[in-house]
């Protein structure tokens, strides 16, 4: 049996079969849906146009309809100090490309803001606070690395109080100290965060040494009113206040030996993470007194103090310096010495002494083979039996922590011990 074929010829089943052909057939993909940029939201920290201590505490969040905001992108523009007020502000959205972006992968940060400018005058009663506008902007990126198109901003005013600063020994407020020509300051610092309660280190610290003239109470003439004056280059750079630089000066030389004698004058101030500078020179208040008067003498012995005893004959010493040894002598029947010695003290210059190393009957002190080593804990030298005529030398050097003897300053005793045969 054959079988003839049909040929379709109405138009309308021809389409309706390509539809069916189109819709079963060939595998083509679906065009992709286009990615949804996501959304953000600031949701607490600084309120708008208000202040705020400076260290700021912001959080946020993203929303995304068709993924996740794994990332978020952050800006933090500082106005220039001449910006006084929120009135002042126009705020300017950054460009997506703009290179100061900080991608972040986390929902909230604590800045820390500079605020570094004050507002008020010196003489203000206290407290003094300085401060800076900022404005905060934050996107949220997508997984798909889409971004907010329109930042969330909040503009606000950081603020914060300078560290307050005070002297420590060897000076003290409201007296001219009288020191040797080598001394070390020392001060204290606290700095408050802006919030009741809220307190931290300092950052840093810088201090000047300026010389003075005394009127007949002891005060020196023109200040504090010439450190407010004096030039941003007579200052020391700013030291980090967790080291010893940031919390002491060695000032050396001061004067030569002999009967010279000048008075000087060294003020400090301290820097916070936020850049305020303490704004006041102060020596009213003992946690104030960011500046000190003092009168350097040439005729002080320089060098750490130490009390020697020889048996049970005390030798009182006034320090000597390295190289020239001040003898005393002692008379004793006994056959044999026991000498010990109290710790070295550097307290009345504000230096450190710590070490201590002896010898007998040296014929060089700058031998230093002819010394025992040093030694920070040794207060006594094993009992000597005694010949006619000894000499016991001591040497105290004087530090300040630093591990490298930054003073340098060696008190140098010599006793000469006689054996009086009964």
């Amino acid at each position: 049996m054959t079988h003839a074929w049909t040929r379709i010829s109405s138009p309308g089943l021809a389409l309706a079969a390509a539809a069916i052909l189109a819709g079963t057939g060939c595998n083509e993909e679906t065009a992709p849906r286009p990615n949804t940029p996501p959304e953000t939201f600031i949701t607490a920290g600084p309120v708008e146009g208000t202040r705020t201590p400076h260290h700021a505490e912001i959080f946020w969040r993203g929303a995304d309809v068709d993924g996740t905001t794994p990332h978020y992108d952050y800006i933090l523009e500082t106005y220039p100090s001449t910006v006084t007020t929120y009135a002042q502000i126009t705020v300017q959205t950054p460009t997506a490309d703009d290179p100061r972006w900080v991608r972040i992968a986390v929902s909230s940060r604590t800045f820390v803001l500079p605020a570094d400018v004050l507002r008020g005058a010196r003489t203000d009663p206290p407290p003094l606070f300085f401060d800076r506008w900022h404005t905060f902007f934050v996107r949220a990126v997508d997984n798909d690395g889409g971004i907010d198109t329109t930042p969330e901003a909040r503009t606000f005013q950081a603020f914060t109080e300078a560290p307050s600063v005070s002297m420590s020994a060897p000076t003290v407020t409201n007296t001219a100290a009288i020191l040797p020509h080598t001394s070390v300051m020392h001060w204290t610092g606290i700095d408050p965060l802006g919030s009741v309660g809220d307190f931290q280190d300092p950052q840093s610290a810088r201090w000047v040494l300026l010389r003075a003239t005394l009127d007949g109470m002891g005060q020196p003439l023109g200040f504090p009113d010439s450190l407010y004056a004096l030039a941003e280059s007579r200052w020391s750079p700013f030291r980090d206040w967790n080291t010893t630089d940031g919390r002491t000066a060695v000032l050396r030389n001061l004067v030569p030996a002999g009967p010279a004698q000048q008075a000087y004058v060294f003020a400090v101030q301290a820097k916070d993470d936020g850049g305020a500078i303490t704004p006041n020179f102060d020596r009213a208040s003992i946690t104030t007194s960011n500046y000190a008067t003092f009168i350097a003498d040439g005729t002080l012995d320089a060098g750490p103090r130490v009390t020697v005893f020889v048996a049970h004959t005390q030798v009182d010493t006034l320090a000597a310096l390295g190289g020239n040894p001040a003898p005393f002598n002692v008379s004793t029947t006994a056959d044999s010495a026991a000498i010990r010695w109290s710790a070295p003290d550097a307290t009345r210059y504000g230096g450190q002494a710590r070490e201590a190393r002896y010898g007998w009957n040296l014929t060089d002190v700058l031998d230093d083979a002819q010394w025992t080593a040093w030694s920070s804990t040794s207060r006594a030298a094993p009992t000597r039996r005694l010949s006619n005529n000894d000499a016991f030398f001591l040497q105290c050097r004087d530090d300040l922590g630093r591990g490298n003897h930054a003073l340098d300053q060696v008190t140098t005793v010599r006793i000469g011990i006689q054996h009086l045969v009964q």
